[in-house]
């Protein structure tokens, strides 16, 4: 829409020049810079679209961790005599807990301490079949829910920085269209309805939409 106002100005400038000197260089010109800047901001939308593909990654990695905690609670109970803890504080309850609320924090912390537990008694555990591969592959996917947290923790941030960003220019943008809008009616109105049409914001609006139904419109197949 800032586009199609920069156009009309650039035509009628002389009309906004000689109806205020506002409208002298270098108006135009930061007027375009500001499309530019409109047309280049990196939308919220774009940044919660990848942070939804980082919680997916988020559930799927919770879930190996469940799967991981089902088999080494049976380990444990198959040495609990050897071990030197018991089974209850070696934090598999713990961890789930972590897991059913979606305490991705909690779900880490307990995890790393399970792990921890788990490799002091590794001796014990691998000689009723719980290796030290599976161990460590535990400890590869903690870490693994580590990264993919802090990395949705930024997204978070990213998005809300985006947000801001995005709301502060576009306010700046729109104040700019009602200014340039608000002299071209004084201008045109009941002198030129053509030109008026070209500074009124809901046919601005009517433009945006009709253009982008006509790019979205898929092409009629060659004959």
């Amino acid at each position: 829409m800032i586009g199609f106002l920069a156009t009309s100005l650039e035509r009628d400038k002389a009309d906004f020049i000689s109806f205020s000197p506002l409208y002298a260089d270098p108006f135009l010109a930061n007027l375009r810079d500001k499309q530019n800047e409109c047309y280049e901001i990196v939308k919220a939308a774009d940044v919660l679209k990848h942070q939804k593909v980082v919680t997916t990654q988020i559930d799927t990695t919770l879930n190996q961790v469940r799967i991981f905690l089902n088999k080494t609670e049976a380990y444990l109970k198959l040495s609990k005599k050897n071990l030197d803890i018991e089974i209850d504080d070696f934090g598999i309850k713990a961890t789930r807990v972590g897991i059913a609320k979606y305490d991705i924090e909690k779900t880490i912390s307990e995890g790393r301490s399970l792990v921890n537990n788990l490799k002091r008694n590794a001796t014990t555990l691998n000689t009723v079949g719980l290796k030290q591969t599976g161990i460590d592959e535990v400890a590869t996917v903690i870490n693994d829910l580590n990264t993919l947290n802090e990395k949705h923790n930024a997204l978070t941030n990213d998005y809300s920085r985006a947000a801001d960003d995005n709301n502060a220019l576009l306010n700046e943008a729109w104040e700019l269209m009602k200014m340039i809008c608000s002299t071209g009616r004084a201008l045109y109105k009941g002198i030129d309805d053509v030109k008026l049409k070209e500074y009124t914001l809901s046919n601005l609006q009517k433009r945006v939409y009709n253009e982008t139904s006509k790019s979205e419109t898929p092409a009629e197949p060659a004959q």
